[in-house]
Formats: C-alpha cells, sequence, structure tokens
C-alpha cells in the first residue's frame, strides 16, 4: 500500500540526519493516513538512531504530498538545483 526508502547521512550544516530519498502510497489507497503513520515510523526511527532532523525533496507539482507535509510540520527550506555534468 505504501513504502518509505530513507538514508541516514551528515553533513556540516545539519548534523546527522535522515533523508526520505522515497515516500510512496498507491493511488488507491491515498488518503487513509499510511504517508502520515510512514513518516512518523521514520521520525521515531530517526530519533532511535539520533538524528535530530528529517529532509526530503518533493517535485513541484506535487501539491498533495506538500500539503501532507506541511500538516506533519515540515517546512519549505530551500530550492533543490540540478544540472547535468557535462
Amino acid at each position: 500500500m505504501a513504502a518509505a526508502g530513507f538514508r541516514r547521512d551528515h553533513s556540516l550544516a545539519w548534523g546527522d540526519y535522515l533523508y526520505i530519498d522515497d515516500l510512496v502510497t498507491l493511488q488507491a489507497y491515498r488518503g487513509r493516513g499510511h504517508a502520515s503513520r510512514l513518516l512518523r515510523w521514520v521520525a521515531d526511527e530517526g530519533q532511535r538512531l539520533g538524528c535530530n532532523q528529517l529532509h526530503l525533496d518533493s517535485g513541484p507539482q506535487r501539491h498533495e504530498a506538500h500539503r501532507l507535509y506541511l500538516t506533519r510540520g515540515y517546512h519549505i527550506a530551500a530550492y533543490h538545483f540540478a544540472t547535468v555534468v557535462r
């Protein structure tokens, strides 16, 4: 129904943190709280691992996902820029 992929990482700016690479819910199961429960579980796991922050990137068109993140206490902290190395 839903899955989350994440990794523990460390940076000079954030210290130890968890980065959520993937958070997906099958269309037929959206709106039932699965993603919210996964975000809570990932937060608990981050705390257990000694991380005090969670981070993720989300495409600008993903309005429903953004509503979920904002409702769960996330904030828009930055723009993410990318380029192809040639």
